[in-house]
């Protein structure tokens, strides 16, 4: 783990995508990345100009695989808004998720 060489002195820096405290580690925010969801253009979420986190209770989503710090970030938000996970497919990249969600019929 990344933190564990930072710890270690192995390496000097290390870049995470974290929403968390990480213990004793000095951190510094680089920037900020809009949280997206993607859908089919057909889907009945897709005419609203915003979605919220309310609207995702019910919804089957689609996230990457396990591992992938972006999956645990977004099923965070997913779970506590009562969404399912479609566990029958997963993506091994976020390009490979869009063209999974683009694939797919509201």
């Amino acid at each position: 783990m990344l933190l564990d060489l930072v710890a270690r002195g192995k390496i000097d820096v290390a870049l995470l995508a974290i929403d968390v405290p990480i213990g004793d580690v000095e951190t510094a925010s680089l920037f900020d990345d809009r949280f997206l969801l993607a859908m089919p253009a057909g889907h009945p979420l897709a005419r609203k100009k915003q979605v919220s986190e309310a609207d995702l209770d019910g919804e089957r989503v689609l996230l990457l695989e396990d591992g992938h710090c972006l999956r645990d970030q977004a099923w965070a938000v997913c779970s506590r808004a009562g969404a399912d996970e479609d566990t029958d497919f997963r993506a091994t990249s976020l390009a490979t998720l869009v063209q999974m969600v683009a694939a797919a019929t509201a």
